[in-house]
C-alpha cells in the first residue's frame, strides 16, 4: 500500500501522488499544485503556512489533514477512499487553521481502471486575496493577515471599474469597466491584464456559474449571457431580459448552472402586487422556462438556496431573506429574518445575510446571520469625530459620531466566513455644537463576522461641510476615488 507522497518541484509547480485503496490493490491519484509566479501571491511560500488539507466539496468531508510548510518538498497522507467522485478542494493552512490558499477541481473520479493519465488532478492554488475596484484602480488586499497594515498588496492598473466577478477555480477576476464599456481579464497567478470585449453598455454585477462555464453581465438595461469555455475566446450568447433601466436586476445561476434566475424590480411602491419580476431562463437556449413571476416585494440581492437550489432573494421591505419556487413564485418560506437585510450570499452551503439597520441605541450598524444554525453578529460602523474650532487654546471640544446612514455599494464574503469585504459610503451629521457640521465617506471596510469587529477602514473619498468644527479622523485621502464593486477568490458576492 502507497504510504509516502513526494512533490517534486517544477518552477512552482509542487507534484504529489496519494494512494487510493482497495481489497483487489492500489489507485494512485497524483495531485498537481501549481501556484503563482509572483511570491506576494503565492500561499506555498508563505511563512506562516504549517499543514493542507483535501476536502470533498459537496458534504465538506475532509479527506486528509497532514503537516505541511513552506520548505516541505514530501508529505505523507492516508488512503482516498476508492469509488470517490465529486469536486475536491485542497486547503493550505496557518498553524491557528486559518486558510491561507486553496484550489478546487471539478468532478474528480477516483477508481482502478484509470489510466495514469485519468488521475492526474491539478489545483491552481490561490491566495483567498479580496479584490476593490474603483475608478482609480483595482486594490489588491491580503485578508489572511492579521494586521490590517499588512493587508495592501501591489495594486492592478485598471481604472474605471464598474464590476468584478471571480470563477469558481480562482484562476482570474472578470472585470468591468466604464467609459467605454470593456470586458477584461486579471490572471492570478501574475496579475497581468487582458482585454477580453467591448461590452453593449457598462456593467453593474457579474456572476459565475459554479462551473466556471458561463458568467452573466448584469447592465441596467438587461442581463448578457457570457460563455467561458476554457482555451475559447469569451461569446456573447444573449441578452436574455430587459428591466426599467436604473431600478435594478440582480441575477443568479441555478446548481449545476443549467438555469438562470433574474429579478428585475419595476419600481412600484413596497407592498405593491408587482414590485418586481422573478424570470428563469435556460442556459443553453436562453429562452424563459416559463412566464415571468410577479413579486410583491422589491429584490436587492439573489443567491440559491445550497440544499434546495431554488432562489433566495434579500427584500429589505421584507426584512427576510426569501426563498421562493422558480415555478408559481410562492414563498418556501423565510431563510432569515433580519431587519435591513440588503445583501445575500451562499459559501459553502452556508447563506449569509448581511445589512444596515437602526440598532437600540440609535445608531446604524452592520448586522449579519448565518443560516443554518442562529449565528447573528452585530458590529458598530465605524465613527468619525468633529472638533470644535474656538479662539480660546483651552477650549477642546470633540465629538465623537456614528453614521446616520450608511450604503453598502457591494461586498464579498471569504471562504472560512469570517472576514467580510464591503465598498461603502458613510454619512456623518453632528448637531450639538459643530452647528450642523456634515462629512461623507467614501471607502472598503474589512470586517470579522466571528470576533464582530471592524479589522480595517480604509477611506478613499471624502467631502466635509465643517461650519464651526473640523474633522479630526483619519488623514483626508490625497486621491479620492469611490470604491464600486468587490471580489474575493473563492469567496461569495
Amino acid at each position: 500500500m502507497q504510504r509516502l507522497k513526494e512533490f517534486r518541484l517544477a518552477g512552482r509547480a509542487l507534484v504529489l501522488a496519494l494512494g487510493a485503496s482497495a481489497c483487489g490493490g492500489d489507485a494512485a491519484l497524483s495531485i498537481q499544485i501549481v501556484a503563482p509566479r509572483m511570491a506576494e501571491l503565492d500561499p506555498t511560500r508563505d511563512e506562516r503556512l504549517t499543514a493542507m488539507t483535501l476536502v470533498g466539496e459537496e458534504r465538506e468531508r475532509v479527506l486528509a489533514d497532514e503537516p505541511f510548510g513552506p520548505g516541505d518538498v514530501t508529505a505523507t497522507l492516508p488512503d482516498l477512499p476508492l469509488g470517490f467522485r465529486g469536486p475536491l478542494r485542497l486547503d493550505l493552512l496557518d498553524a491557528g487553521r486559518r486558510v491561507l490558499g486553496l484550489g478546487r477541481a471539478t468532478d474528480v473520479h477516483i477508481s482502478l481502471d484509470q489510466s495514469a493519465a485519468d488521475r492526474v488532478v491539478r489545483f491552481h492554488v490561490r491566495k483567498p486575496l479580496a479584490y476593490v475596484g474603483s475608478a482609480k484602480s483595482i486594490s489588491v488586499l491580503d485578508i489572511t493577515r492579521s494586521r490590517s497594515e499588512d493587508f495592501a498588496l501591489t495594486p492592478v492598473p485598471l481604472s474605471r471599474v464598474t464590476a468584478l466577478g471571480t470563477p469558481r477555480n480562482g484562476r482570474s477576476v472578470l472585470v468591468a469597466t466604464d467609459a467605454p464599456a470593456e470586458l477584461y481579464t486579471v490572471d492570478t497567478q501574475t496579475h497581468e491584464v487582458s482585454r477580453l470585449m467591448e461590452l453593449p453598455s457598462p456593467v453593474r454585477r457579474i456572476a459565475v456559474d459554479a462551473s466556471d462555464r458561463s458568467a452573466l453581465l448584469v447592465h441596467a438595461s438587461g442581463t448578457t449571457l457570457l460563455s467561458l469555455e476554457p482555451g475559447r475566446t469569451p461569446i456573447v450568447t444573449t441578452g436574455i431580459i430587459t428591466s426599467d433601466p436604473g431600478r435594478g436586476t440582480v441575477a443568479a445561476f441555478a446548481r449545476g448552472g443549467d438555469s438562470i434566475f433574474v429579478v428585475g424590480n419595476t419600481g412600484a411602491a413596497y407592498g405593491g402586487t408587482a414590485c418586481a419580476a422573478l424570470s428563469t431562463f435556460q442556459r443553453r437556449s436562453t429562452k424563459r422556462s416559463s412566464p415571468a413571476i410577479d413579486l410583491p416585494f422589491v429584490v436587492s440581492d439573489i443567491d440559491v438556496h445550497p440544499t434546495t437550489g431554488n432562489p433566495i432573494v434579500a427584500s429589505p421591505c421584507r426584512n427576510a431573506v426569501i426563498e421562493i419556487d422558480p415555478e408559481t413564485g410562492a414563498e418556501l418560506g423565510l431563510v432569515v429574518d433580519m431587519p435591513g437585510v440588503s445583501e445575500v450570499s451562499v459559501v459553502r452551503n452556508n447563506i449569509v445575510a448581511l445589512g444596515s439597520r437602526t440598532g437600540a441605541s440609535g445608531v446604524q450598524e452592520l448586522q449579519a446571520k448565518i443560516w443554518p444554525g442562529d449565528t447573528s453578529v452585530t458590529i458598530p460602523w465605524p465613527k468619525t469625530r468633529f472638533q470644535y474650532r474656538s479662539d480660546d487654546p483651552l477650549t477642546r471640544i470633540i465629538i465623537e459620531i456614528s453614521p446616520w446612514r450608511a450604503e453598502i455599494r457591494d461586498l464579498a464574503v471569504g471562504p472560512e466566513l469570517d472576514r467580510v469585504v464591503m465598498a461603502v459610503r458613510f454619512d456623518y451629521r453632528a448637531t450639538s455644537w459643530c452647528d450642523g457640521a456634515t462629512a461623507i465617506s467614501w471607502g472598503h471596510l474589512t470586517v470579522s463576522l466571528t470576533t464582530g469587529t471592524v479589522v480595517s477602514y480604509v477611506e478613499t473619498k471624502r467631502d466635509t461641510v465643517t461650519r464651526s468644527c473640523e474633522i479630526t479622523s483619519g488623514v483626508p485621502p490625497t486621491a479620492e476615488h469611490e470604491p464600486t464593486s468587490v471580489a474575493i477568490l473563492f469567496g461569495g458576492s
